[in-house]
């Protein structure tokens, strides 16, 4: 009775083929990490652009806000000035 050998041509071109399949296998997942990672990145900055035109608007209205308020008190200031002459208004007038 004769043993075959362990290792024949087919089984080291199988082996082969295995190797460059998981090889393949590997090269194109790390290419899709590495793509992913990119967009990640390039996502991760637009919305850190997009903060911080958010933080500028928040900072205009704020200003905004603060200016419109002191206009409001100015139009206070000046109506309660223009009802004072209202009330004079005819005593000046004599």
């Amino acid at each position: 009775m004769t043993v075959a050998p362990a290792v024949t041509k087919g089984n080291i071109l199988s082996m082969l083929t295995t190797a460059l399949g998981f090889a393949g296998t590997i090269i194109t997942v790390t290419l899709y990490i590495a793509d992913i990672r990119r967009t990640v990145e390039t996502k991760d900055a637009e919305h850190d652009i997009k903060i911080e035109r958010l933080e500028r608007d928040m900072s205009t209205l704020r200003a905004d806000h603060d200016t419109i308020i002191e206009m409001r008190q100015d139009v206070k200031a000046i109506r309660a000035v223009l009802d004072r002459l209202e009330r004079r208004g005819p005593e000046i007038s004599r």
